[in-house]
């Protein structure tokens, strides 16, 4: 029976260098996989000839170099490598989970193979990763959102330019956005008479609904989701704990909405006209 999400795995990590190799993305990679599982076996490919160059750096990693040669142009050797080695370790039963890092989605029926074979499949890429991949997996780690989300918080430490500062939160507050709709969209669809879902129960429904759910997507410093809807989404959720169990609502649309400040019109000052006096008055 294959492996629930609270259950802790073992992964075989299979990295495709030619497209995933930057180094911040594997400090993420690896921090996200330390919360679901042990790297029982990871494997590094690549085709590139300057891959043989970076021994220092996958021995850093802990994961063992395979240099794929190029028999012809035109055809993704790394591809047909990889996939072919992780058929291979269909064999052995003590790896109940497989993790693909990569950006290609042609590894999209690869990942069908192993489920079929009641194995539990993470995904992990860029944001613009196709959507078939990630709702394939049955989790994605989108290293660029999480990747873009801590470097947010930590340059709002040091710019001031408050143009600029908009344009940083402009995405996330964008896709946050777009997760307070499938979150009310969950919590209308499993209430109770009196609104309220059980918070674990919005959790795994979550899993389902949204492979790359994590609270540290929107800037949040851990995937709890307690702590992620207290603070991040206070202005949306009601939240009360009944017998130490969670359980959320949606707030009333008008508390959702924040007020525009108030802007103080001028005080128009009083025209003084003066009084204009005939040409006969005059005279006189």
């Amino acid at each position: 029976m294959k492996n629930t999400n609270t259950e802790m795995k073992r992964i075989a990590l299979l990295v495709d260098y030619d497209n995933f190799n930057e180094d911040h993305y594997f400090d993420i990679l690896f921090d996200e996989l330390d919360e679901i599982g042990d790297v029982i076996i990871g494997r590094v490919y690549f085709s590139n000839e300057e891959g043989k160059k970076l021994a220092d750096k996958f021995k850093k990693l802990e994961l063992d170099p395979i240099y794929q040669l190029r028999f012809s142009t035109g055809k993704n050797a790394v591809d047909i490598r990889m996939s072919i080695e992780a058929i291979e370790l269909l064999s052995k039963d003590y790896i109940d989970a497989f993790c693909l890092a990569t950006h290609d989605a042609d590894f999209t029926p690869l990942v069908k193979k192993l489920k079929e074979n009641n194995r539990f499949v993470i995904g992990a890429g860029r944001d613009n990763v196709s959507k078939h991949f990630k709702s394939a997996c049955d989790q994605f780690i989108n290293v660029e959102q999480i990747y873009n989300a801590k470097k947010s918080q930590e340059v709002k430490k040091v710019v001031s330019n408050k143009k600029e500062l908009e344009e940083i939160n402009k995405s996330i507050d964008q896709r946050l956005n777009e997760f307070v709709a499938l979150v009310n969209g969950i919590i209308d669809q499993n209430k109770d008479s009196d609104g309220y879902m059980y918070l674990s129960r919005l959790s795994i429904l979550l899993g389902v609904k949204d492979k790359e759910f994590n609270p540290k997507n929107y800037g949040a410093p851990n995937k709890r989701i307690l702590p992620f809807f207290q603070k991040q989404l206070a202005d949306y959720y009601d939240l009360i704990e009944e017998k130490n169990v969670w359980k959320i609502a949606i707030k009333p649309r008008l508390m959702q909405i924040p007020k525009e400040p108030e802007v103080e019109q001028p005080v128009k000052k009083p025209v003084v006209r003066r009084k204009r006096t005939s040409s006969i008055a005059k005279q006189k």
